[in-house]
């Protein structure tokens, strides 16, 4: 069953400025991730916060991703970090066109 994850944080000055170059360098790290199939990157300038929407193809894969990221932007310097799994409803999803099925998932 499909899961998402959902991280938000509220980045370190150094983490405010990382280069273009830098988060483009992780977002092809994170493309090798064992079961991962897309990542949402979000952020707020009214609140200061990151963060990313992953999906993945299980909720062991997305577990295994939250310990590894939270640790990391932790690490940073990243404060007030949330990590949350959610399992993936796929009926429902489909209904409302969510990029869910295996097509959405092809790179």
């Amino acid at each position: 069953m499909p899961a998402i994850l959902q991280v938000n944080y509220r980045p370190s000055a150094t983490q405010q400025q990382t280069s273009l170059a830098a988060r483009f360098a992780s977002a092809e790290r994170i493309n090798g991730l064992p079961g991962f199939r897309w990542k949402t990157w979000i952020s707020s300038a009214e609140t200061g916060l990151r963060g990313g929407i992953y999906l993945f193809d299980d909720v062991p894969s997305a577990r295994n991703w939250a310990e590894q990221v939270s640790k990391s932007l932790t690490e940073a310097g990243g404060t007030d970090l949330t990590a949350r799994v959610f399992e993936v409803n796929e009926e429902l999803s489909a209904v409302t066109h969510a990029p869910i099925g295996t097509a959405a998932s092809s790179r």
